[in-house]
Formats: structure tokens, sequence, C-alpha cells
């Protein structure tokens, strides 16, 4: 079962931090991390974005925790520091394509057009190969979703024992999200059979 007094610890660390940056600036993301229902020995954690009047909900996937935050982007890690997953809101005049996005990956080999669809709104991505530190094997995935006015880039970052654990993460968030679109969010509750 998860410590949630470590959540609680880091989710009022990132709050504070979001308190000052959100007076300087309004369009900044503000995090909160919510408690919700039991699925067995498993409390169901999750966590909240808003940028202005957006907001976004996912659920953090067992064994990930936050690592860190900034103005925009929130940085995921499993508790192994195996792999990683970010999410970053920007204005769509900010955004970055896939391919700009995964620039920064020297040496990528194996690169894999990809699309997806994230609260029903299609996104456009990228899969790639390339050597990491001290040449390990390592795979890079974004999805960028275009959402009104607004930009969300998701990118998972694994090294390639991994990707099974690191993808079962990204799908749990993408499939997760849910948004004040159409109103209030809307929360799934968990099941045993979720």
């Amino acid at each position: 079962m998860r410590r949630i007094n470590d959540y609680i610890g880091i989710g009022l660390t990132v709050l504070a931090l979001q308190a000052a940056q959100a007076q300087q600036n309004p369009a900044t993301i503000q995090y909160q991390v919510s408690y919700g229902e039991s699925v067995g020995n498993q409390q169901i954690v999750r966590q909240d974005l808003r940028m202005g009047t957006n907001e976004f909900v996912f659920i953090l996937p067992e064994g990930v925790k936050i690592s860190g935050a900034g103005n925009n982007k929130m940085v995921l890690e499993d508790q192994n520091g195996y792999y990683f997953i970010t999410i970053e809101i920007v204005p769509k005049a900010q955004a970055r394509g896939a391919v700009e996005l995964m620039a920064s990956y020297t040496g990528a080999a194996d690169k894999q057009e990809t699309s997806g669809s994230v609260m029903g709104h299609e996104g456009q991505g990228i899969q790639i190969r390339y050597a990491g530190p001290a040449n390990t094997k390592r795979l890079a995935r974004c999805l960028i979703v275009g959402y009104h006015e607004l930009t969300i880039e998701f990118v998972m970052n694994t090294c390639s024992d991994r990707i099974r654990a690191a993808e079962q993460s990204f799908d749990r968030i993408l499939l997760s999200l849910r948004s004040n679109e159409n109103g209030p969010v809307e929360i799934v509750r968990q099941t045993p059979e979720s």
C-alpha cells in the first residue's frame, strides 16, 4: 500500500511553490493530489492539474511519484528511477511538433511515427530508440494533443528492460485523463474490474 504521507509532503511542497509562481504568471499550472477510493490494498491517487479555467485529472499510476514540477511541466518517475513521464501544457502558439520535441535525443534510431487519442482529441507522436548514458538502450515516446487553445505534450522515457512497466504507466495516465471541457470533471471510480 502506498505511503500517503509521502504524497502529502510532496503535494504541499509543490502547492507552495506554485502559489508563488501563480502570482507572477497566471498561466502557470497548479497541481493538487487527491485521494480516492481503495481497490483491494491500493489507494487510488489522482493528480489534478489546473491552468487558467482548464482542469485535468488523471490517476497517478502505482509506484510512480512526482519528481518535479515547473511552470507548465510535471515530471513523474517510477520509484526506482528506471523511467519517467513528463506532462507539459503550453499555449498552442508555443507548441512544438513531435519531431522537434524529440530532436534532443541524439543518436536516435528506429523512429516510428504514431498517433493517439486523449479525451477525444487526436494527437500525433513519435517513438524512438536511442543510446543513453554508458550506451544503454532506451526508448522514448511522445504524444502531442491539441486541446482548444492549449497543447498537451506527453513524453515517456525508459530503459529498454522497463518498457512494459513504463508503457503501462503511460497508458494509465492517458486513459484515465479527464477534463472540464464539458462541465465539471467527471471522476470515474475504479473497481477491482477496472
